[in-house]
């Protein structure tokens, strides 16, 4: 409701968006995720979910691109976004852009909608999250490297 509330009410808005933050806002992997189930709780998704991944909620990361943008909350939505749209295989032919090969369309349309204000993104106010998800791909892929060389050692 997040996305609608600022609309009706911005003052009363940004102080749900608040505890929302602090309830519902985590990271994995370095990457921010908007939480199925808030802090302290867990469970399984249900049919309007979407995959909930380590705790984190497919459809819930995307509505969040959407309300953390109207709350200003500009990094984190970013980061959502980048996320969201690193994980989910986009595809442009120049004309759309499709996700997950275009086999559902209802995703493209809420990712579109979620993204629909994007140009009024305001890059001074940073939360820089990318060093902590470079930090940890540099360290999988250093491990990735190791192991398949070590593999490789063994075999000959």
């Amino acid at each position: 409701m997040l996305a609608f509330l600022p609309e009706v009410d911005p003052l009363f808005s940004q102080s749900q968006y608040q505890k929302f933050r602090k309830l519902f806002l985590d990271y994995r992997l370095g990457l921010p995720g908007i939480r199925e189930y808030p802090h302290g709780n867990s469970g399984k998704g249900d049919i309007d979910s979407g995959p909930v991944v380590m705790g984190i909620g497919g459809a819930s990361s995307i509505v969040g691109i959407r309300t953390t943008r109207l709350h200003g909350d500009w990094a984190v939505s970013e980061g959502l976004s980048n996320g969201t749209g690193a994980l989910l295989f986009p595809y442009s032919d120049g004309n759309e852009k499709r996700y997950l090969f275009g086999q559902l369309p209802v995703l493209d349309t809420f990712i579109a909608w979620a993204n629909a204000n994007r140009c009024s993104i305001d890059n001074t106010k940073s939360e820089n999250w990318r060093w902590k998800f470079q930090a940890i791909s540099i360290g999988v892929i250093i491990l990735l490297i190791w192991i398949l060389r070590k593999t490789s050692r063994t075999k000959v």
